[in-house]
């Protein structure tokens, strides 16, 4: 059985989405859906993606800042 865990995260550019992207499937993680919105002056990638049910959430979040600092 598969977990289905909505992220969302601010871009500081929109080709940071594509960096955020590889970095989903790095992880091992299947993206369903990818968004790039623009909302108040910023930049937010939205994704759907698709994990294994022995990933955590703040698994995912922790592995996606670090790969972004």
């Amino acid at each position: 059985m598969c977990l289905v865990v909505g992220l969302q995260m601010l871009c500081e550019e929109r080709g940071s989405f594509l960096e955020i992207a590889d970095g989903i499937k790095g992880l091992g993680l299947t993206i369903l859906k990818g968004v790039i919105k623009s909302r108040n002056d910023k930049i937010w990638a939205h994704f759907t993606v698709e994990a294994n049910r022995d990933v955590m959430r703040m698994e995912i979040f922790v592995s996606l800042v670090s790969l972004l600092d």
